[in-house]
C-alpha cells in the first residue's frame, strides 16, 4: 500500500491490524509529515526581514540561552565544528554575531548576539509561537494527549540519534529487523550530511 497527500481517503482505506505492511504504510505517512512540517519551519524562517536558514536560527537561539562556543554548539548539533564555524561566519557577515576571544583562554571563541541579532531572534521565536499554534490545532487533537505523543516520539528518536554510527546497542539487538538502516549504524555518514 502507497501513502499519498490524499490523507481522509487512506486512513479510512487502511487496514489498522498491526502488519509489517501497515506499519510501513504510516512510518511513511510520518516521514511524509515530518518532511511537511520542516518545510513550514523553513517557510517561516525565510519569510523574515532578514531570512535564516534552520540552522542559523538554532545558533542565534542556543547563543541567546548561553552556548556561546562553537564546541557547544556542534555538540548539540550533531555537527562537526567546521560546519558551525561556516554558519557562525556566515551570521558575523551578516552582522548578526560577534566572535570574539575568550578572556581566560584566547583559542577559545565566544559568539554573542548583536542588537540586530537580538531583533531577528525575536521576530523568528514570534513566527515559530504562531506556527506552533497553528500546528497544534491543526492536528486535531487536544493538547495534552499530543504533548505526551511528542515527548515519547521525540524521546524514542533522540535515543536513536545518540547511536547513530554506533554498533547495535542491547536494547535493540531483539528488534533489529524493524529498525532502518541508519538506526543499525548501517550509514555512518548520515551526522555529516547538511
Amino acid at each position: 500500500m502507497q501513502a499519498t497527500d490524499n490523507d481522509g481517503a487512506d486512513a479510512a482505506a487502511l487496514d489498522t491490524r498491526d502488519t509489517r505492511d501497515t506499519r510501513d504504510v504510516v512510518g511513511a505517512r510520518l516521514i511524509q509529515l515530518g518532511s511537511r512540517v520542516h518545510r513550514l519551519y523553513m517557510e517561516c524562517l525565510a519569510a523574515l526581514t532578514t531570512p535564516l536558514s534552520v540552522r542559523q536560527f538554532r545558533i542565534l537561539d542556543r547563543v541567546d540561552h548561553g552556548n556561546t562556543s562553537l564546541g557547544q554548539l556542534a555538540r548539540l548539533a550533531r555537527r562537526r565544528p567546521s560546519t558551525m564555524s561556516k554558519s557562525a561566519d556566515s551570521l558575523v557577515r551578516q552582522g548578526l554575531l560577534t566572535r570574539t576571544e575568550d578572556v581566560e583562554d584566547r583559542r577559545i571563541m565566544v559568539l554573542a548576539l548583536t542588537p540586530a541579532g537580538t531583533a531577528l531572534l525575536g521576530e523568528a521565536r514570534e513566527a515559530m509561537s504562531e506556527l506552533a499554534r497553528w500546528l497544534v490545532s491543526a492536528s486535531g487533537m487536544d493538547t495534552a494527549s499530543l504533548a505526551v505523543f511528542i515527548d515519547d516520539f521525540y524521546e524514542q528518536t533522540e535515543h536513536a540519534m545518540d547511536n547513530l554510527g554506533a554498533p547495535l546497542p542491547g536494547w535493540l539487538a531483539d528488534s533489529a529487523a524493524r529498525l532502518p538502516l541508519w538506526a543499525n549504524g548501517e550509514n555512518r555518514d548520515v551526522r555529516s550530511a547538511g
